[in-house]
């Protein structure tokens, strides 16, 4: 009843809010979720324009303007240091895609080095370390500070054909996967 109120059944727009802790989000001042398990949640037809999201992590309620597409997704992504706010086009059917895409992105941090089956890649705070077309498949990633003295994560990364992953790193905690949590492997 309550996400009647926001939705309209014939858009062709979608928010998805993707997890990895406790939250609360409210759009235009209406709560729409209270995950609290990492979780991800799909609110189909959203109205498309400018919205106001309030995400609530432990108490501590951020306000964060957004824009949903004419056409399109809009994925937010709640990790335990950012908010990140993707647009994209809906996804078209997988028939005959053999690949995914991964986009890595650091949370509260300075540089690191990354190494994704052995070719070196520099990832800032500054932007994203888009990595499109990859392979299904297990890809080796390594990501250390940019000196390259600390290790921060080394594992596989589970890549399946159309899979849209999105890997947010940290120095000092495990990696938070979106898209599907279960496509990175911690070395052990």
């Amino acid at each position: 009843m309550l996400l009647a109120l926001l939705v309209a059944p014939a858009l062709a727009t979608e928010v998805v809010i993707e997890t990895a802790i406790p939250v609360r989000v409210a759009l235009d001042d209406r709560v729409v979720a209270r995950l609290l398990v990492p979780s991800t949640l799909s609110l189909p037809a959203v109205t498309p324009g400018p919205h106001v999201m309030i995400v609530d992590r432990a108490g501590v309620p951020e306000r964060h303007d957004i824009d949903v597409p004419e056409d399109g997704r809009l994925r937010v992504i709640v990790s335990r240091g950012d908010l990140v706010v993707l647009a994209a086009p809906l996804p078209a059917a997988p028939d005959g895609v053999t690949t995914g895409s991964v986009e890595l992105r650091i949370s509260n941090g300075p540089a690191a080095s990354v190494r994704l089956d052995g070719e070196p890649h520099a990832l800032s705070a500054d932007g994203p370390l888009r990595l499109a077309d990859l392979p299904a498949g297990n890809h080796v990633l390594e990501v250390r500070s940019a000196d390259r003295t600390s290790v921060w994560a080394r594992g596989e990364l589970e890549v399946r054909a159309g899979d849209e992953l999105v890997l947010i790193l940290s120095e000092g905690r495990a990696p938070e996967c979106f898209g599907r949590p279960d496509a990175w492997h911690p070395q052990r």
